[in-house]
């Protein structure tokens, strides 16, 4: 009963039959990747030899360590050695086994040389591994990655945002010095970066040429406190621009990807299309 109003919760669950499966299936892809060791996996959960009791699946107790504290099984196989009692998986494969008894690229349906409880059930791939465990194991690991990027994206957005909105075009200011600093480190790092020296001898020039010019600027009096305005918004905007256009900046399609305009001007209302990716064109109109 809780779990039908935890379901009501979600978002246009009780609007129409479509959300309802679409929920489900995101419920079942995120239970699958979160329980996915369970699922798919060729050590079994329990297993009794010799009245010994081990539970492998949860330990580090495998087939060799079998071997040697029970010799006269050896060598101990989860497939093959006949234990007093064992409890697979039910998948009893993990996604990098090698079923070298069945054999690759074998199809769901063709004979396999295994018990029914053993069978592949999407058959095998080109290496002889169970196809189904290796879907198990790819969903836990695109939800991981899914996930991880836009928490990454999530992070950096909100901070870039966040800047953009508090500065905005004129509230942050900067004297000349601070900026001349600020572009010499800047070009300092791109420098030194394509030099073939430590990281220590790096740092060292850095801070030297941060030095140099700071001594420079003295020398010259370019250390007027006179601020200028730093236009963030913008710097930020230009900046999010280019990075949305690198996809398609390296498309291999032949004569550019159809979506890549170059900058045109508009003699009317001089208009700009930007660089696109992922088939999106955002025009912007300067008047």
């Amino acid at each position: 009963m809780r779990i039908k109003q935890l379901l009501h919760k979600l978002p246009g669950w009780s609007s129409n039959i479509t959300a309802q499966i679409a929920w489900l299936f995101i419920l079942m892809v995120g239970v699958i990747a979160l329980l996915g060791p369970l699922i798919a996996n060729e050590k079994p959960f329990y297993c009794k030899l010799d009245g010994a009791r081990y539970f492998p699946m949860f330990s580090s107790v495998s087939e060799s360590g079998l071997s040697a504290l029970h010799p006269g099984h050896a060598p101990v196989d989860w497939k093959t050695t006949r234990f007093e009692s064992i409890w697979y998986a039910s998948i009893p494969y993990s996604h990098s086994s090698i079923d070298l008894k069945t054999g690759a690229s074998i199809s769901p349906f063709d004979v396999q040389p295994v018990s029914f409880r053993m069978r592949h059930w999407l058959g095998t791939d080109s290496l002889g591994r169970d196809v189904l465990a290796g879907m198990i194991r790819g969903c836990r690991v695109s939800l991981l990655i899914g996930l991880g990027s836009m928490l990454l994206a999530l992070l950096i957005g909100v901070w870039l945002g966040s800047m953009a909105a508090y500065w905005g075009n004129q509230g942050k200011r900067i004297s000349w010095s601070d900026l001349m600093i600020i572009a010499l480190v800047l070009f300092g790092i791109v420098m030194i970066q394509s030099m073939p020296v430590v990281f220590l001898l790096r740092l060292m020039a850095i801070v030297t040429l941060i030095a140099l010019g700071w001594f420079v600027m003295l020398k010259l009096g370019m250390t007027s406190k006179k601020n200028i305005s730093i236009p963030v918004d913008q710097i930020i905007m230009g900046t999010v621009t280019i990075i949305d256009g690198f996809p398609a900046m390296f498309d291999n399609h032949p004569g550019g990807h159809p979506t890549v305009q170059r900058m045109v001007g508009d003699p009317v209302g001089h208009r700009t299309i930007e660089m696109a990716c992922y088939g999106k064109i955002h025009e912007s109109r300067s008047i």
